[in-house]
């Protein structure tokens, strides 16, 4: 079956479009749900430039990285981040399981989980 063609839009089109994709994620151990939201460019690159300063000092630190994710993409209902700064040090005390859940949860969302880059490798390859 062939796909019907679709519109093509201008670049101010595409730029005006909003794109953000929220899922919510069960968290048994804080029995609450927590939503998140996906990932800009931007905010993707942001992330990568902490943690190869990070990288530099510290060593690789994936519960690091699994609490940038919660702190950056974690959202009240209203779009607000739902951790400031300031409760990061009470987050890193939290559950490592719920902790990894949602930061799991992130990746997949924004296609950066082992599962999404595989399938993309392997699209790429058929292509």
């Amino acid at each position: 079956m062939q796909k019907a063609p679709r519109e093509v839009k201008s670049a101010d089109d595409i730029l005006s479009t909003d794109d953000y994709q929220f899922i919510e994620i069960d968290v048994p151990e804080w029995n609450t749900e927590v939503t998140l939201r996906s990932l800009t460019a931007e905010e993707a690159m942001d992330m990568n430039e902490r943690f190869d300063s990070e990288k530099g000092r510290r060593g690789s630190n994936l519960i690091l990285v699994q609490l940038s994710i919660i702190r950056h993409k974690s959202r009240e209902k209203e779009g607000d981040f739902l951790f400031t700064p300031e409760q990061m040090p009470a987050l890193k005390r939290k559950s490592l399981k719920a902790i990894s859940r949602i930061a799991n949860a992130a990746l997949k969302l924004n296609g950066m989980d082992k599962q999404s880059r595989a399938r993309e490798e392997e699209e790429a390859k058929n292509d």
